[in-house]
């Protein structure tokens, strides 16, 4: 099953703990690999690597928390308000 916005919720809800910590550990490692691309690609200005790159800082911010909270159980932090946060980084002008 393919990973949407709209289904993000039930899948990653549905995973065991050590599996979700794992998945949010493989998404915030790509998030890097992403920055160092964006960091590299000289087709793209100095300004939208700039804009680029904050906002997956944003995302990866807020990935690492969720990984944290996670691990120790601290509180709920529900599936849904984790992917409006990083649909909300990605779009920022929606």
């Amino acid at each position: 099953m393919k990973l949407t916005e709209q289904n993000y919720a039930e899948i990653i809800s549905g995973l065991s703990q050590e599996d979700k910590i794992s998945f949010y550990e493989f998404l915030s490692h790509n998030l890097t690999v992403s920055c160092r691309v964006i960091w590299s690609n000289e087709a793209i200005s100095k300004d939208e690597v700039i804009d680029s790159m904050t906002w997956i800082n944003e995302i990866l911010h807020r990935i690492t928390a969720k990984i944290r909270v996670e691990r120790l159980k601290q509180h709920e932090w529900k599936e849904e308000d984790v992917i409006e946060i990083i649909f909300g980084c990605a779009n920022p002008a929606a």
